[in-house]
């Protein structure tokens, strides 16, 4: 089959995007605009190009249906906050609006090109996964080599000792991201190519996941699992809770209050976290005060935050988010095209691994803001499409 030069270009960008994706925070800067702090990654850039490559495809992509119904509640909260700030601050937003509309951009050329190549399916699928494997690896080299993150509190991260964090500098975010990896070794063992390298893969996956010493990830990874194995191999259900647990006790905590699966402080920091999202939803309770004007509100609501800290810009809750910058319009709108994606694909190996993901990002997501987080955007803009094309038909 003749691959044309405008298939070559789309194959090169999802290259890229997969090889920049273990690089994690590696590959980005933070500057400050207007006095916020602004990340920049190179992965927001190559879906910037994927954009430029969609328009090329089809102007008017963004206005197709569910696609447009999709971003209807985030421009219409940008338009309300206009009211509520009166301030050019409320800009700021806009930059992670448009972060959203490129990943969107990303998966819409990512189903572009399965339709072509529907032949494409597996061996895409196989490079993400070795993609995330790739990021374990990282992860592995920083948990061995540079296991203090203390002193990353002086620039605004959180301060980990003894934890897996990867290239994302954040165990939590790591351990949702090595969950996938673990799901999608064991998809390319059942369904793809049966080769044992895969369960190998899956095997390290857990190891990663248990040194994140991540509960939310825990909880995540556990249940999502379970449903996977629900649709698969039921058989596999109680093994994988016995070894899960096994590692669990087995793996070293050295030092610090970090791998204390017990601790309280981040319970509390959560639930102060909660108390403010709920102080900034009954400011604009039905239509919120505009998508990732977050640390805005805080700004003018809370006064005393600290707009350099990198979780300014998000609650510790993706529905709190969504409820206090989208409303709850803007969160009823969203779970009906939740509910209607759940309904609408077909079972197969494909859709079972979307909705395992949807499961664990759902379950992570209650404990911090995971469906927005970039790099679970871009795992969601490869599965999303493979579920999807070719009327999902395998």
């Amino acid at each position: 089959m003749v691959i044309t030069k405008r298939e070559k270009v789309g194959e090169l960008l999802i290259f890229l995007f997969l090889v920049a994706f273990p690089f994690g925070r590696l590959l980005s800067f933070d500057t400050q605009v207007l006095g916020f702090r602004v990340s920049f990654l190179v992965l927001d850039f190559i879906a910037f190009l994927s954009f430029l490559f969609c328009l090329s495809l089809d102007r008017k992509f963004l206005f197709k249906g569910r696609i447009f119904l999709f971003l209807l509640p985030f421009m219409f909260s940008f338009l309300v906050s206009l009211a509520i700030f009166n301030s050019p601050e409320v800009l700021i937003g806009t930059f992670y609006f448009l972060r959203l509309v490129f990943y969107i951009s990303f998966g819409y050329l990512v189903y572009w090109f399965v339709q072509k190549n529907k032949d494409a399916k597996g061996f895409l699928f196989k490079t993400l996964t070795i993609s995330l494997f790739f990021f374990l690896v990282f992860g592995f080299w920083q948990y061995i080599f540079y296991y203090d993150l203390t002193a990353l509190k002086f620039i605004g991260w959180d301060d980990h000792l003894w934890r897996l964090t990867s290239t994302l500098l954040d165990p939590a975010f790591a351990g949702i991201i090595l969950s996938f990896g673990f799901i999608f070794s064991l998809v390319n063992f059942f369904f793809i190519d049966k080769k044992k390298l895969w369960l190998f893969f899956a095997f390290l996956f857990v190891l990663g996941v248990v040194l994140t010493f991540s509960r939310a990830s825990y909880i995540a990874f556990i249940l999502g699992s379970l449903y996977f194995f629900y649709k698969t191999e039921r058989s596999f259900a109680k093994f994988l809770v016995l070894f899960f647990l096994f590692f669990v006790l087995l793996v070293p905590k050295p030092a610090g209050e970090g791998v204390n699966l017990l601790r309280l402080y981040s319970f509390f920091d959560r639930v102060e976290n909660y108390k403010e999202s709920f102080l900034i939803f009954s400011k604009s309770p039905l239509f919120g005060v505009g998508y990732n004007n977050f640390c805005l509100a805080r700004k003018v609501f809370l006064e005393d935050y600290n707009l350099l800290s990198h979780s300014c810009s998000g609650s510790d809750s993706s529905f709190l988010f969504v409820l206090s910058t989208l409303g709850v319009v803007g969160l009823l709108f969203l779970l009906s095209m939740f509910f209607l994606i759940w309904k609408e694909t077909k079972e197969n190996y494909w859709t079972i691994c979307l909705k395992t993901f949807l499961v664990m990002v759902l379950v992570h997501s209650q404990f911090n803001n995971s469906i927005f987080y970039p790099w679970v955007l871009g795992v969601l803009a490869f599965i999303l499409p493979f579920a999807f094309s070719a009327k999902n038909q395998q």
